[in-house]
């Protein structure tokens, strides 16, 4: 018997074929929802730019456009991810961003005491805020008035001399003010970087630098880098664009963030692994203000314990607290100092600050301390000073009794 084909189906019976992914992606919307996702960007630029929005809430307006459209990307990968080269491909990126974390994590501590032998006192650890010490917010009423500020700009910090800042003084209080910041913690930061521009190379290069920034906020204030022993730092073309610069920095990348305190955000602009030591440097802007106010510093300092990785560096570091001298853990006096206490030859506590002076043709950088007094020998151009070359006064004296004659006895008349 003869099997005669069976008649080909109408369009009407043929089987339902399920729909392609990329048929569903497009009936459901998904490249309109992305569309729309990426204009909305472009708009959330467009008001950045234009000042209608400030950075903080564009960046986390465009935080949740970019989880959004990542979401709606996420559907397709299953069907994306079927080739086995772009499962290969993803396989590798994912590899490649867990390598560069686990090395970001490892890079970002700070280095070892022996690879920077200028922070020996790194091992001071940021205990939490001690309790009866309030934080010192950075944005609020001003602390001092414009008279204080302007007496301390005059006066200068612990015998330094005037600061180059101090005719300005009363246009800087109300800039400062402007930006609702408060005069008295500017002050503090002023007076830790380069106490008040009075010494280093802020003194020496006139930088007209507020804050010690390595970079300007708004680059078109700053007037060229000067490069000094610890690196490169801006200088400005007065000290009104300098205060903007710093003030808007201190404003849109440390209150705006949420660093709205000194304990929160000296960590971060003055880091450990930069030479610095941040506790003392929180602690010397305390003080200050505290003096300032007519309140007792001593007790906002003393109130929790403070812990170091030995007695030796606990002892000098007390002794310069006590004295009411701010300890900097990258200059070479203070670095001497703790080196010389290690090796059983204590110069004592510090008496003041560290401060220029010339003797006959040659101009010199003195401290004065207890047991002796240290020296060094500034070069015509203050940046190639060998600042490892720390002398004593006592040896100095020494040398002249070696190198100058006796006096011979006096002879008696026939």
């Amino acid at each position: 018997m003869r099997i005669q084909p069976s008649p080909p189906l109408s369009d009407s019976e043929t089987e339902p074929q399920p729909p392609s992914p990329g048929a569903w992606w497009r009936q459901t919307g998904k490249p309109t929802l992305l569309i729309t996702l990426t204009g909305l960007a472009c708009m959330i630029l467009l008001l950045l730019v234009l000042g209608l929005l400030s950075r903080v809430h564009a960046s986390r307006a465009l935080l949740v456009v970019i989880w959004l459209a990542a979401m709606l990307l996420l559907m397709r990968l299953p069907h994306w991810l079927r080739q086995e080269q772009r499962r290969t491909m993803v396989s590798g990126i994912l590899i490649s961003i867990a390598v560069l974390f686990i090395l970001i994590v490892h890079y970002n501590v700070p280095p070892p005491a022996e690879a920077m032998p200028h922070a020996l006192v790194e091992a001071l650890l940021l205990a939490p805020l001690p309790q009866g010490r309030e934080p010192l917010t950075l944005k609020a009423p001003p602390r001092i008035s414009r008279q204080k500020f302007a007496q301390l700009l005059h006066e200068g910090t612990g015998g330094t001399g005037t600061s180059p800042a101090a005719p300005y003084a009363n246009d800087l209080y109300d800039i400062i003010v402007s930006y609702e910041l408060d005069p008295a913690v500017a002050l503090g930061f002023f007076a830790q970087e380069s106490q008040f521009c009075t010494t280093g190379i802020c003194y020496s290069h006139d930088m007209k630098s507020w804050g010690g920034q390595r970079a300007a906020f708004n680059p078109e204030r700053s007037a060229g880098i000067v490069r000094g022993r610890y690196g490169s730092f801006v200088s400005y073309h007065n000290w009104y664009d300098s205060v903007r610069d710093w003030c808007e920095l201190i404003l849109h990348r440390y209150v705006a963030r949420g660093l709205d305190t000194i304990e929160l955000a000296v960590p971060v602009y003055a880091p450990a692994w930069d030479n610095n030591v941040p506790a003392i440097y929180i602690d010397n802007i305390h003080r200050r203000v505290a003096y300032w106010q007519g309140r007792d510093p001593g007790t906002i300092t003393l109130v929790s314990e403070r812990r170091y990785e030995d007695l030796m560096t606990g002892l000098l570091m007390e002794s310069f607290l006590a004295t009411g001298q701010d300890y900097h853990a990258n200059w070479a006096f203070h670095t001497y100092a703790l080196s010389e206490a290690r090796a059983g030859r204590s110069l004592g506590s510090p008496l003041a600050d560290s401060r220029y002076i010339t003797a006959g043709n040659q101009r010199y950088v003195v401290q004065v301390f207890t047991h002796d007094t240290l020296y060094t020998p500034l070069a015509d151009i203050e940046s190639q000073t060998n600042w490892g070359d720390v002398r004593r006064l006592s040896q100095l004296v020494e040398h002249m009794r070696q190198t100058q004659p006796e006096p011979q006895p006096e002879q008696a008349a026939p």
